[in-house]
């Protein structure tokens, strides 16, 4: 998985099936996601006319990382992109964990909320297909099979022998 990627991944409904921070640096070690994570620090903070020197942008970064560690990184990335261009309101010059975390609360909770409507449509359409089975022919046909007296293996051995030993005794 390379940054590119990720950073074109980011919208929430594109990252429903995205991997946590954690199986990333499982799979390619913490220095890439880290760095991605430095980068979106430092383009919110650009964007919002925030000077922040490289120790702050690393220690933002560190923060978000071990935070959000089960969370997809396009989450954390969707949300410092759409909080520097003012979706969640006026920060008014406050750029710090606080603010980060309560953007990046509004993208988890969308996401969570496209996750039950997913859900919902999904429960939705397996009740229709099964409002489509036809019960009353289910019934009709059961009543036809129980009211037909079928003739067991025995009974038909019986009816068989009862009939040879009367031809045989006349």
């Amino acid at each position: 998985i390379t940054t590119l990627e990720i950073a074109s991944n980011t919208k929430p409904s594109n990252t429903l099936s995205a991997k946590p921070i954690q199986e990333l640096i499982r799979l390619s070690g913490s220095k890439p996601v880290l760095d991605l994570l430095k980068l979106s620090v430092s383009k919110c903070a650009y964007g919002l006319d925030i000077k922040l020197d490289p120790l702050q942008i690393e220690i933002f970064a560190e923060d978000l990382l071990e935070k959000y560690n089960c969370d997809p990184v396009e989450d954390i990335i969707e949300a410092l992109k759409r909080g520097r261009q003012g979706n969640f309101g006026n920060n008014y010059g406050k750029f710090n964990m606080i603010v980060i975390t309560e953007w990046i609360t509004k993208v988890l909770d969308e996401k969570s909320q496209l996750k039950q409507n997913q859900h919902e449509n999904i429960k939705k359409q397996n009740s229709e297909s099964l409002s489509k089975v036809d019960y009353q022919a289910y019934k009709i046909r059961d009543k036809k099979e129980k009211s037909e007296k079928k003739e067991t293996p025995s009974e038909l051995h019986f009816q068989h022998f009862k009939h040879e030993y009367q031809n045989k005794n006349k």
